[in-house]
């Protein structure tokens, strides 16, 4: 797994790219750990449970599919989409 990070390291600095274009595996790590369990995204049924008890070559693809994303300056149409559920809290909220 260490090879595989140094070569997407290895890869986008080569390629001209400076810093800001590249996403660790560290921010993924630290990213999905402040993820809530038992959380679904509503619309594919893809759980948070899946990242969180995930191995840890996942983030380091997951890094390399955000950091060719931002490379590239393009991503799927797919990706803009979000489920907002409310949740009512308050003494007036009837149930």
């Amino acid at each position: 797994m260490e090879y595989l990070r140094n070569r997407v390291a290895e890869m986008v600095s080569t390629a001209g790219y400076n810093d800001h274009c590249k996403v660790s595996c560290e921010e993924v790590v630290f990213a999905v750990c402040k993820l809530k369990a038992g959380k679904d995204d509503g619309d594919v049924s893809l759980s948070s449970d899946y990242f969180l008890h995930a191995c840890n070559e996942l983030s380091v693809h997951i890094s390399m599919l955000f950091t060719y994303l931002l490379v590239h300056g393009t991503a799927p149409q797919m990706i803009n989409l979000s489920t907002v559920v409310p949740i009512p809290k308050g003494k007036n909220v009837f149930v």
